[in-house]
């Protein structure tokens, strides 16, 4: 537990309970981390931290105080690796450490190869928006802007954080958070239309037997009956048909702009 003070006077957002923080994750700020090393469970103290200069703007370079209770200390521990863990792993085809090895510089190099995919093609929408003339409504940025906050806001409930402790951790004020957002939304709202557009003039649309073998790929990755499958995406039929749309515009940029 965590409660920061200023000038002896609490502050807003610099309360948390139960909260986990990991040491040398740098999440909080300078000299925060630093100031628990060396305490154990059960122990409650004070720390003191100076906030940055570029801290959000009633707290920047003030000092501050934050009483802790520290409830648990945990460490990491990696297990051996041997055959029982590469058991327990259950992965198909896997039973030996090469097969192990072997799979896992298989997975890196797919992951690098999508990884390198989404660059270039995030390379290839910039180049083709400078071109375009579509105009992106206020209000669809801005219905982007507040669905992106609320989901972020749950993530954090879930973490234990609420938004404003969240903006103190990063830094920023809500106009600054809501800002980078924006830019953001504005950006995917144009690549979305970007693609329609090309799908439109190439006249690239998800097949039902398309629709069909993307169910059967899930039912089989879940071990799931392909009408459970169907009645598990039932409400979410028609974004699960959009994003095979657009994941088949990509596919068809990216082959004819490589």
């Amino acid at each position: 537990d965590f409660e920061g003070f200023v000038d002896g006077q609490a502050f807003e957002g610099g309360k948390a309970e139960n909260h986990e923080l990991e040491l040398g994750s740098h999440s909080f700020v300078p000299g925060f981390e630093e100031q628990l090393v060396g305490h154990k469970a059960g122990d409650e103290f004070d720390i003191k931290i100076t906030f940055p200069e570029n801290y959000v703007e009633n707290l920047k370079g003030k000092e501050a105080t934050f009483k802790i209770k520290l409830h648990e200390v945990k460490e990491k521990q990696l297990p051996e690796l041997n055959e029982e863990l590469i058991k327990e792993l259950n992965i198909a085809g896997v039973a030996t450490l090469e097969q192990l090895k072997e799979h896992k510089q298989a997975e890196l190099a797919r992951q690098k190869e999508a990884e390198a995919k989404r660059n270039y093609f995030d390379q290839l929408t910039e180049a083709i928006a400078k071109d375009s003339k579509i105009q992106i409504p206020e209000e669809i940025v801005d219905d982007q802007v507040e669905h992106t906050l609320q989901e972020m806001v749950q993530r954090m409930q879930q973490s234990g954080l609420t938004l404003e402790q969240y903006l103190q951790i990063v830094g920023q004020s809500e106009e600054q958070l809501r800002e980078k957002i924006k830019v953001d939304a504005a950006k995917e709202a144009n690549t979305y239309f970007i693609l329609k557009a090309v799908g439109e003039k190439e006249k690239l649309v998800v097949s039902e037997e398309e629709v069909e073998f993307e169910l059967a790929k899930l039912a089989d990755q879940y071990k799931m009956k392909v009408d459970e499958i169907k009645k598990a995406l039932e409400k979410q039929m028609e974004s699960f048909r959009s994003n095979l749309q657009m994941k088949k515009i990509e596919d068809f940029l990216y082959e004819h702009n490589n």
